[in-house]
Order: structure tokens, then C-alpha cells, then sequence
């Protein structure tokens, strides 16, 4: 039952990303489902995860597969790693995770695409972009705590 609610999470945040906008600016809530697999699961199983997700995105997106895959792929696998040892969640914390993950997958993938193919948009757009994704996201991530979280 909990990983058939995981996948329609999945497939809801794939939907939500292709329908809402907040000041024309689609959010990013991959990330979000990336992190959530990855601090409730290992290192393998969120970067693996994270990774078929990111290969549904770029499918669904169409143009070249990988940004996606590496972006959400290192956001499954860096989130499972956070929490364990030094770390102890707060929703703090898990705001500023979250932003960071975006930070980094939006770099990732708009890195990608600029490299490979023809870049997407300008700098500045990308800067801002990214960074409202961001706290968008982070506004998600201080509610998402991971399973052994007291």
C-alpha cells in the first residue's frame, strides 16, 4: 500500500509540475518526491528511484534524457545520506536541504541542457527561476521529516 501512494505521488507531482505556475514559474516538485524517497530509504534505493524519476521528467519534457535522471539521482542519493549519522532533522534543517537539493538539481539540469544542447533561457531568468523553485520548495520541506525522526 505505502509504495503504491508513493507512485501516485510521483505521477501527482509530475502533473503538478506540468499545470501550476506561481509568478509563471512552474515549481519543482520532483525534488521534493526525490527527497522524501531518499530520507526514507538508502543511498541506492533513493538515488535509484530518484534517477527513474528523473527519466519519466525528461520523457515527459521530451528533448535529451539525462538532465533529469542525474539531477533527481543525486538529490535521492544525497538526501538518504544527510540524516543518518551527524544531522538530526529539524524542519530548519529540512527547509534548508530541500533549497539546496533545488539549487542543485535546477544547475544540474539547466548545466546539462546548456552543455548538449541549446541553452534553455538566459542566465539571469535561469537565477530566478531557480531560486523561487527553491523556496518553493523549501516551504514543502519543513513538513517532510524522515521515518526515524523523533
Amino acid at each position: 500500500m505505502r509504495n503504491i501512494c508513493i507512485v501516485l505521488g510521483i505521477v501527482l507531482s509530475l502533473i503538478l509540475q506540468t499545470k501550476v505556475s506561481i509568478f509563471g514559474i512552474a515549481p519543482e516538485p520532483m525534488v521534493i518526491a526525490a527527497y522524501y524517497v531518499g530520507i526514507n530509504a538508502t543511498a541506492r534505493k533513493g538515488m535509484l528511484v530518484g534517477s527513474l524519476m528523473g527519466v519519466i521528467e525528461d520523457s515527459a519534457v521530451g528533448g535529451m534524457i539525462g538532465p533529469n535522471l542525474l539531477g533527481k539521482g543525486l538529490v535521492g542519493f544525497f538526501s538518504s545520506s544527510l540524516f543518518g549519522g551527524v544531522f538530526r532533522w529539524t524542519p530548519l534543517l529540512g527547509m534548508l536541504v530541500v533549497f539546496s537539493l533545488t539549487i542543485m538539481d535546477g544547475f544540474i539540469v539547466f548545466l546539462s541542457q546548456t552543455f548538449y544542447e541549446t541553452p534553455p533561457a538566459p542566465w539571469s531568468k535561469v537565477i530566478l527561476t531557480i531560486i523561487i523553485q527553491g523556496l518553493v520548495n523549501a516551504a514543502i520541506g519543513g513538513f517532510i521529516k524522515p521515518k526515524n525522526a523523533e
